[in-house]
C-alpha cells in the first residue's frame, strides 16, 4: 500500500483547499456577470438617487434589427414638447439631448461601415432612434413644481418633415401596435392619452385616422388626445406622467408576418372584413403616370380575364373602402409610391409586384411586402428619351439617392411599361399566385 508522509498529506490537502476557493471565487464571478440585466442603451450613470427622489426610469426599450424602436419610461416631465429626463447626476443636470435620427442615417439608403450599428456613435440621448423629440436631463425637482400631473400611460409622436403621407404616418405610428403586441409585463396595458406633438386635428386624412386607432386601440377625441398645433394647446406647461412611451420609428412597418397577420385580423374584427385570394387589383396615380396606360391595362384583362381585374384610385376611397379593395388581392400591380403602403391588406401569401423608374432601387416596399407576408416582385422600366431628360439617364441607383434633385425626378417621371419585358415578371408571378 502507497504510503506518503505527513508532510506530503499536508502539501496536498493546502493544495485541495486552495485550488476549491480558486474555482468558487472564478464560477461565483462568472455567475453574476451572467445574471446582469441587459442594457439597450448606451447611457451615463444616471442614477445616484435616494429611496425618496423621484427619478425616470427607463423601463422598457426594444431595438429591432430593422431599425424598429420604441422606449417606455417612468416618471418623465415635458414642457414645449421637450422630454424632460430626472436624474440627480450632476454631471448631465440640464444637458440637451444629442440628435439622433438624420435621414443619411437610414440604412437602406446609404453604403456604410457601422460594424452593425445604426449609427457611427452612441449619442448622449435616452430616447429611441429618430423620435424626433429634443428635450434634456435635469433634477428631479421639476416633478414638484409641476402642478399638472398624469397617472396611466401616454404615448409622445413627433415627425420629421416627412411625415404627412400615409406611408410616413404609418412608421411613426405602427410602433404603438409593435409595443401592445408585446407588452407583457402589465404596465401601460392601455393608452389614457396620446399627444401628437406638430400637428393638429385638420392634419389627420380619414387613413391616417383610422390607421392610429387600430394601432393604439384609443378613440380619436379632444379627450384622449392632444395636437399640440392646436390653439389652445397645454404645450407650454410643466407636465410630468408617471408612465410614458415614445416611439422611434417602424420603417417597414412590421418586423414579421406573425404581427402583420395580428393587425390584419385586428383589422378584420373592427370592419368585417374577409380576405380572400381572387383579384387582380391595379393602382392607378394621378400624379404618376404609366404613359401607356390603356396598353398595360388591356394586357392585364387578357392574361387574368376581365371580371379580375379592378383598376382603383385610392385617392377617391375612405380607407376602409381601400381595405375592402385590397383585402380581395390575389396579386397587386402599383407604382412606387405612399399607397403601396396598403399592401399590408394584401391577404397573407398574395403577391406584388412594384413598377419603377430606371435608377430608383429604393427597397421599402419590397421589405414591407414581405414583413407582411407576401411574395415581391419589381418591374425597373427603361429610360425613354421620349418622355426622360438625359440630365440623369446614365446614374447609377445608390448615386441618383444621394442626390435630392435626381431622387425626386425619378421618383415623379412618368414611365412607359415595355409590355414585352413585364410579361417576363408576370409570368414569374403567376407561378405563386
Amino acid at each position: 500500500m502507497l504510503q506518503i508522509s505527513r508532510k506530503s498529506f499536508l502539501f496536498l490537502f493546502l493544495f485541495f483547499i486552495v485550488s476549491t476557493l480558486i474555482y468558487l471565487t472564478i464560477s461565483t464571478n462568472y455567475i453574476y456577470e451572467i445574471k446582469q440585466p441587459f442594457q439597450s442603451l448606451d447611457l451615463p450613470n444616471i442614477s445616484h438617487a435616494t429611496s425618496n427622489t423621484i427619478e425616470t426610469k427607463i423601463i422598457e426599450c426594444r431595438e429591432f434589427a430593422d431599425l424598429t424602436s420604441y422606449c417606455l419610461y417612468e416618471n418623465v416631465c415635458f414642457k414645449d414638447n421637450d422630454f424632460i429626463f430626472l436624474t440627480t447626476n450632476k454631471t448631465l443636470e440640464n444637458v440637451n439631448f444629442e440628435f439622433n435620427g438624420q435621414l443619411s442615417q437610414w440604412d437602406h439608403y446609404y453604403v456604410q461601415d457601422t460594424n452593425g450599428k445604426i449609427m457611427r456613435k452612441n449619442p448622449n440621448n435616452p430616447l429611441p432612434f429618430r423620435s424626433f423629440i429634443s428635450g434634456k436631463y435635469s433634477n428631479p425637482l421639476i416633478w414638484k413644481e409641476s402642478k399638472i400631473h398624469h397617472e396611466g400611460c401616454h404615448s409622445f409622436l413627433a415627425f420629421d418633415f416627412h411625415g404627412h403621407n400615409i406611408f410616413h404616418w404609418s412608421i411613426k405610428v405602427s410602433p404603438l401596435f409593435l409595443f401592445k403586441h408585446y407588452n407583457k409585463n402589465n404596465v401601460c396595458l392601455t393608452f389614457k392619452s396620446i399627444r401628437l406633438i406638430s400637428r393638429s386635428p385638420n392634419d389627420l386624412n380619414d387613413w391616417q385616422r383610422n390607421f392610429l386607432e387600430i394601432s393604439s386601440d384609443l378613440k380619436i377625441d379632444e379627450t384622449n388626445y392632444e395636437f399640440t398645433n392646436k390653439a389652445n394647446s397645454n404645450r407650454y406647461k410643466l407636465q410630468c406622467y408617471k408612465h410614458v412611451l415614445v416611439p422611434g420609428t417602424s420603417i417597414y412597418l412590421f418586423t414579421g408576418p406573425k404581427e402583420a397577420i395580428d393587425f390584419r385580423e385586428k383589422v378584420s374584427r373592427r370592419y368585417g372584413i374577409v380576405y380572400e385570394r381572387r383579384k387582380v387589383i391595379i393602382i392607378k396615380r394621378k400624379n404618376r403616370l404609366i404613359v401607356n396606360q390603356n396598353e398595360f391595362e388591356e394586357f392585364i384583362r387578357e392574361k387574368f380575364g376581365n371580371e379580375s381585374v379592378e383598376c382603383i384610385f385610392l385617392e377617391e376611397l375612405n380607407f376602409q373602402q381601400q381595405v375592402e379593395k385590397i383585402s380581395k388581392a390575389k396579386l397587386l400591380i402599383g407604382v412606387h409610391g405612399a399607397g403601396l403602403t396598403n399592401g399590408i391588406f394584401v391577404p397573407t401569401l398574395g403577391t406584388i409586384i412594384e413598377i419603377t423608374a430606371p435608377h430608383f432601387h429604393y427597397p421599402l416596399y419590397e421589405r414591407i411586402a414581405v414583413q407582411s407576408g407576401h411574395i415581391f416582385f419589381r418591374f425597373v422600366t427603361q429610360y425613354d428619351p421620349k418622355i426622360h431628360a438625359d440630365t440623369y439617364a446614365k446614374i447609377n441607383s445608390i448615386d441618383c439617392l444621394s442626390q435630392a434633385n435626381c431622387m425626386l425626378y425619378w421618383k415623379n417621371a412618368a414611365l412607359k411599361v415595355d409590355i414585352s419585358n413585364f410579361s417576363v415578371i408576370l409570368d414569374q408571378a403567376l407561378e405563386v399566385l
